[in-house]
């Protein structure tokens, strides 16, 4: 039972993962072409969190500000991707290029200002996600395929003799 469970989960959640990916990939391109204003690192630090089962997760936070057409926003996207990571070093890595009271290249949406990133582009976490929907969304539908084909064998139908 267990194992069919998994397999509608991979059904349903899987092509939500993939959407993701997807959106991910599409924003990181147009992003490349988003326009420029001068900002300010207010703070950095390094959250972590624990899972139950996935280790710890490292989650590099840089806060800045900036101005756009005389509006004042806060930002703290690093890049499209920024989900953290498992590795301290890859986090603290991030965190080096930034430091608090430095002037920063802010990248924001035209058409919607408050939504900026420091680095702009696709990351190798969104390729991750549209990868791990797709293999998710695969296997789902290849187990629940042999799930099908084992009801209509007869494996299960009803034997004779009571």
């Amino acid at each position: 039972m267990k194992k069919v469970i998994l397999t509608i989960l991979c059904i349903l959640f899987g092509p939500f993962i993939a959407w993701r990916g997807v959106s991910d990939l599409i924003k990181g391109a147009r992003s490349k072409s988003w326009p420029t204003v001068q900002g300010t690192v207010q703070s950095t630090s390094l959250t972590q969190s624990r899972g139950r089962r996935s280790g710890t997760t490292y989650t590099p936070v840089v806060k800045y500000d900036y101005e756009v057409a005389g509006t004042a926003y806060s930002g703290d996207r690093v890049d499209n991707g920024d989900r953290g990571t498992s590795s301290m070093d890859d986090a603290m890595t991030t965190l080096g290029r930034y430091r608090e009271g430095q002037t920063v290249t802010v990248h924001y949406d035209p058409k919607e200002p408050s939504a900026s990133l420091l680095e702009v582009g696709t990351t190798g976490g969104n390729w991750f996600m549209l990868v791990a929907g797709f293999a998710m969304t695969g296997g789902g539908v290849l187990a629940g395929r042999s799930y099908w084909q084992k009801l209509q064998s007869n494996d299960f139908a009803p034997s004779s003799g009571f």
